[in-house]
């Protein structure tokens, strides 16, 4: 196996190429800095059609600071991976010949992380590679994330169509005009991109993602059912703690994987196994059917969702939907003394500290903790307020009070400055107190 380094001001990201049936595989790799909080779960990411692993660029370092060993695979014929004829390439490429690449990379990172399966993440068609390859192998996986992702059924004629309206709304000059074109920074912002896309994200992606040769021969395949919702569930063992399997990510400008599309995939899932928080749906509303290049950031930033969390090389909402899976909404039953009154902070300190690693810097306002006025949601007694009147207008205290704003319901969300001094403190558990620890933003 060949190692490349490619040092950034940031990170550094490995390029691992693993041996395969058919020659090498480009496997690029960031793992968590040593020393880092405990490891998350693997996270294998896999690129859609005329991609490579170069798609999920700006995703590997931020997931590793976050814990998660991040790897993207280039498929064969894709990116930096072994190239094979024409011929090959056309003709004798299946979708099998791709599950069989992506089987390589897991028994790889499996090698790596003591026998433990990645989550897996596939975009567009490698959503359908993953799908099939699910339904038809004795492949597991804790969960998976299909972003715009072909749905169960294949999706192929739906597709085609949705791409001609794309390429050639007012039809084409000649019936052998040349279709499914993506030579040109236009061509691609119409079937790829947001039109809000600057064009300079689309030259980065036709230069150093493109791969012009596709499988005409594995594309048959996705014309018709490529999996069954039953199986892919039974084949996922689920998140730690929640259960989770699926998260459907749709593009809200996505004019090839419509957002009905993804709806009518989630229901498809949910029809096998409709418990709450098993099969999960995100649509992000500013970006097109290229979620990881494309403008989500914009939507985060103008909404203030993702301040002093999100990474300045991070170029999309789809990075924390996929990292953050396990805990998208987290109904978390806490026993707190209610005669220490910082716990309420401190309580949320324990959340930071576990879920960031960010033990020096406010995660305001990403992360609240709610204190829930409902009685409907917990029959848990609730002191009268969340803090006593002197820490509240002390804000230069150690348990600083950072305002709470009352929401509808009469919920009040407190922010708070991280405290380790929360994870030593056997006390904080034996009273009553909190009720609900809600993650707000993304997934609200």
């Amino acid at each position: 196996m060949v190692n490349d380094k490619d040092q950034t001001s940031s990170s550094t990201t490995d390029t691992h190429f693993l041996d395969s049936s058919h020659g090498k595989l480009e496997l690029r790799t960031a793992l968590p800095a040593t020393g880092q909080r405990h490891e998350e779960l693997p996270v294998l990411f896999i690129h859609g059609t005329q991609c490579a692993a170069s798609c999920y660029s700006t995703f590997l370092s931020p997931f590793a600071k976050q814990g998660y060993p991040a790897y993207a695979l280039s498929l064969r014929n894709h990116g930096k991976s072994d190239k094979i004829s024409w011929f090959s390439s056309m003709f004798l490429t299946t979708i099998d010949s791709f599950c069989d690449d992506v089987e390589v990379a897991i028994e790889y990172i499996k090698s790596q992380h003591n026998g433990q399966a990645p989550v897996l993440v596939a975009h567009s068609f490698g959503g359908g590679i993953i799908q099939y390859m699910l339904s038809t192998r004795q492949v597991r996986a804790p969960a998976l994330v299909l972003l715009a992702s072909l749905p169960l059924t294949g999706g192929a004629w739906e597709l085609m169509a949705n791409w001609t309206a794309a390429e050639a709304p007012n039809g084409y000059d000649w019936p052998w005009s040349r279709r499914y074109q993506l030579s040109t920074v236009s061509q691609v912002k119409a079937a790829l991109f947001s039109d809000e896309c600057p064009d300079n994200v689309i030259e980065e992606w036709l230069g150093e993602d493109r791969t012009p040769c596709e499988s005409m021969r594995a594309t048959l395949a996705v014309f018709y059912q490529i999996g069954s919702a039953e199986k892919i569930l039974g084949q996922l063992d689920g998140l730690p703690g929640t259960g989770q399997k699926i998260l459907c990510v749709g593009g809200g400008q996505d004019k090839l994987i419509t957002k009905d599309v993804v709806a009518a995939n989630v229901k498809d899932y949910r029809a096998v196994d409709g418990r709450d928080g098993v099969v999960e749906e995100k649509v992000v509303e500013k970006s097109g059917h290229h979620l990881m290049r494309d403008v989500a950031h914009e939507e985060c930033a103008d909404e203030k969702r993702l301040k002093d969390l999100i990474v300045s090389d991070t170029n999309s909402l789809v990075m924390h939907a996929a990292a953050m899976l396990d805990w998208s909404i987290l109904k978390v039953q806490l026993r707190l003394n209610a005669t220490k009154a910082p716990i309420y902070q401190r309580a949320g300190s324990h959340l930071s500290f576990l879920f960031f690693n960010e033990s020096k810097t406010q995660l305001n306002p990403l992360i609240s903790l709610a204190m829930a006025s409902d009685p409907a949601e917990n029959s848990s007694p609730k002191p009268p307020s969340l803090l006593p009147e002197d820490e509240v207008s002390n804000p230069d205290s150690d348990d600083a009070y950072h305002g709470s704003p009352k929401l509808p319901g009469g919920t009040v969300w407190t922010q708070f400055p991280p405290n380790e001094s929360f994870l030593s403190d056997p006390e904080w558990f034996d009273g009553i107190g909190i009720d609900m620890i809600k993650r707000r933003g993304i997934f609200s």
